[in-house]
Formats: structure tokens, C-alpha cells, sequence
């Protein structure tokens, strides 16, 4: 009965400290972008390689949908964008006028939502670009034109970089002109770093949790112990009830 309660003081133990996963096959850039977020809220973090030159990250399980919220807020893992060069892959196929126009925008629509990724501050950047088809009957050609959404972190002012980004764009999309490129600015949410004090509340209530758990789990064991133990003291007085 002692070595029964000694095992499960170690699962409980052990089950305490117990870690999940976050993220998996990530790169390590990105592992140590998540850690460095995750430690300034004081979230504890660890990475650990898988192969193949990817990553998992993972946190204690009583902080795990705090890690997710607060990692989604900063946009990561970032999200994974298709070249110009992964986009005209040669396959061995002639193709149309209008397919290849469409993964020209779709190409350039990617690199440039890359780019627009890549500046301090930004959560998440997209971008659409409409090359319309081209008629040569038409009296009129219509515009082609880029629609650009970014969401930003809080306590940055992107209102100053309208006109840097708009020139971006145009400078990149041939035939592209200024006045056709829209752009719009949206904050993300904030989130403030968890105190210790929460961190201590919650691994608190996984204890107490566990604990509560382990107590039912000895408590019928115990019961059952000792009717198993009574049968076997009175067999015959059981046997002719």
C-alpha cells in the first residue's frame, strides 16, 4: 500500500510539470521569435529540434491557451508565401494567356505581402492585385489596380508609411498606377504580459485539480482493498449467503 502512494506522488509530480506542445515543424527562426515573445509575458518556453531542420515549441499545459492567444496576436508562426519562382515552375505545360496573367497577379500579390510582413510592427499583410483582361477592341482599357490590408501591432502609427507602401506596390505591378492602389490600416489587439501572480493561480488550480483527481483514485482503491480483503476473511460465511 506505501509503494502504491509513493507512485502516485511521483505521477502527480510529474504530471505537475508536465509540458505541451505549441508549434511543430517550424524553422528555428521562427522557434526562437515564439520563445522571445512568449519569456516577455513571462511564459515559460522551451524549443526543441525534430529534424530536418524544424522545431517544436512547447509550454506548460496550464498556460497553453495563453501561449496560443498571445502568439496569434503577434502573427506567428508567420504565415508561408509562394515565390515568383515556385509560382512559373516549368511543368511542361503551354499555358493560356489568362492562366498565366492570373498567376502573375497571384505571384506578385505573394511577394509583395512577404515584403509588407517583414516591416517592424506588422502582424499580417495582404494583398490583392487585379490585372483586368486585356481587349484591344475596347475604347477604353480598364485600370489595373491593388488592394493592400495590414494589421499592425498596437502603438504603431502606419499612417505616416501610407505613401512609402503605396509606391511599393506601384513600383512593383507594371502599368500600376498610384491613385489605384487602396490601403488599410487595422490594429491589432494588445496584450499585456501575465503577471506571476496568475501564473501562480493557475498552476495552483492544476495541482488542486490533479491532487482532487489522485484522492478519488486512492480513496476507491482503498475501499476496494479492504471489501477484497474482507471477502477473502469470511469466504465460507459469503459463500453460503
Amino acid at each position: 500500500m506505501l509503494r502504491f502512494f509513493s507512485v502516485m506522488i511521483i505521477i502527480l509530480a510529474l504530471t505537475g510539470c508536465q509540458k505541451k506542445l505549441l508549434y511543430s515543424g517550424i524553422d528555428q527562426a521562427q522557434a526562437n521569435e515564439m520563445i522571445v515573445v512568449l519569456n516577455n509575458l513571462n511564459i515559460s518556453a522551451e524549443k526543441k529540434p525534430v529534424g530536418n531542420d524544424t522545431w517544436e515549441v512547447l509550454v506548460p499545459v496550464e498556460v497553453f491557451p495563453l501561449a496560443i492567444e498571445a502568439l496569434k496576436r503577434e502573427g506567428l508562426p508567420r504565415n508561408s508565401y509562394s515565390g515568383l519562382g515556385e509560382v512559373f515552375e516549368k511543368k511542361g505545360m503551354i499555358s493560356s494567356p489568362v492562366e498565366e496573367r492570373a498567376r502573375y497577379a497571384y505571384a506578385m500579390s505573394q511577394e509583395l505581402s512577404e515584403t509588407l510582413s517583414s516591416i517592424q510592427g506588422v502582424i499580417s499583410a495582404r494583398v490583392h492585385i487585379s490585372l483586368p483582361k486585356e481587349d484591344i477592341l475596347a475604347a477604353r482599357a480598364t485600370p489595373s489596380s491593388a488592394s493592400v490590408l495590414i494589421t499592425h501591432k498596437p502603438g504603431y502609427d502606419f499612417s505616416t508609411r501610407l505613401v512609402s507602401i503605396k509606391s511599393l506596390v506601384v513600383n512593383s505591378v507594371e502599368g500600376l498606377k498610384y491613385d489605384n492602389v487602396s490601403v488599410a490600416f487595422f490594429e491589432g489587439p494588445s496584450f499585456a504580459p501575465i503577471s506571476e501572480q496568475t501564473l501562480s493561480n493557475k498552476q495552483q488550480f492544476n495541482f488542486v485539480y490533479l491532487l482532487g483527481i489522485m484522492v478519488v483514485i486512492v480513496l476507491c482503491t482503498f475501499f476496494l482493498l479492504t471489501l477484497y480483503q474482507k471477502l477473502r476473511q469470511h469466504p465460507q460465511r459469503n459463500s453460503k449467503v
